[in-house]
């Protein structure tokens, strides 16, 4: 190892470090305890949705809501099943995403059984993780080096730096949730656009990547259009059809099957970038991105 890469790693995980002790220093120092230990406290959250609160057991304030985030263990199973080629051929790393992917049902799941002000921040928040890491996923090996080098690259997708982003963003969301709401916004639009463009760069694509693309606009577009409407339109809905059609669980399905789209067409185009020969291929109905060793 060079002396400057040497040099590097050890400044980064200084970084990591002072970040930590900084973050965790800072609420000390400001006296802001109250303000982390609070946030457990079940509806400390001012976010209500739709759904009856224990409709259906005492134990979990939005059952339907709550239940509906599961539905992301299927996709990140399938992924990491399917996508053998991904982890062991393009980008061994891989697994960071679908890590940061399951944690986004985990935090819908503990927000909406508890309808805590801490898991607001991690439903929001494990969005962000997850789009910063696929937004690094569909970018070329190359690419991606020549900006940051081959150490940067590395230490991006160090552990150190998933420990010091799990450990201090919550943090910072809690104490000031602008912050929360302005990376997930900017993650959100960054996405799609960082995935389109990579595909119109591709020489490579075909009808059958196409189709998946767009199968990943439609089920996220159908999730928004469930979304505003749970929060929009509570009221007028129930009213006209006698019951609630539980929209925001049905936002978690759709979400949660766009982003395996997203994850098929991730690992194609990055595959494809990276000068590997990929194809869309099924598994008992379920696309994926088969994936051999380079020419």
């Amino acid at each position: 190892m060079k002396n400057d890469d040497a040099r590097l790693i050890f400044l980064w995980r200084l970084s990591c470090v002072v970040i930590v002790v900084g973050t965790f220093g800072l609420v000390v120092k400001t006296g802001r305890q109250s303000e982390l230990t609070g946030s457990v406290e079940w509806h400390s959250s001012p976010i209500d949705w739709c759904e009856e609160n224990y409709e259906v057991t005492e134990h979990v304030a939005e059952f339907w809501n709550a239940i509906s985030g599961v539905f992301v263990f299927p996709v990140v199973f399938a992924a990491w099943l399917l996508h053998k080629g991904m982890r062991n051929l393009v980008e061994p790393h891989f697994g960071f995403c679908l890590l940061t992917l399951a944690c986004v049902g985990l935090g819908s799941f503990y927000f909406h059984a508890t309808l805590s002000k801490l898991g607001q921040v991690l439903d929001e928040i494990t969005i962000c993780w997850t789009n910063y890491y696929a937004i690094l996923m569909v970018m070329p090996r190359k690419e991606l080096e020549e900006v940051v080098g081959v150490t940067g690259r590395a230490l991006i997708f160090s552990a150190e730096t998933l420990i010091t982003v799990v450990l201090v963003t919550p943090i910072w969301a809690i104490l000031y949730p602008w912050v929360s709401h302005v990376l997930t916004v900017a993650t959100v639009v960054l996405l799609p656009w960082a995935i389109i463009t990579q595909f119109r760069n591709s020489k490579h694509t075909n009808e059958a990547t196409s189709r998946v693309l767009k199968l990943a606009l439609t089920s996220h577009c159908t999730a928004v259009a469930c979304w505003l409407a749970d929060r929009l339109l509570c009221n007028q809905i129930t009213s006209a059809l006698g019951t609630y059609p539980q929209l925001h669980a049905f936002w978690h399905a759709f979400v949660f099957l766009g982003a395996y789209f997203t994850i098929v067409s991730v690992t194609w185009v990055r595959s494809t970038s990276d000068g590997y020969t990929a194809s869309i291929m099924h598994y008992q109905g379920i696309p994926y991105t088969d994936i051999h060793e380079k020419v």
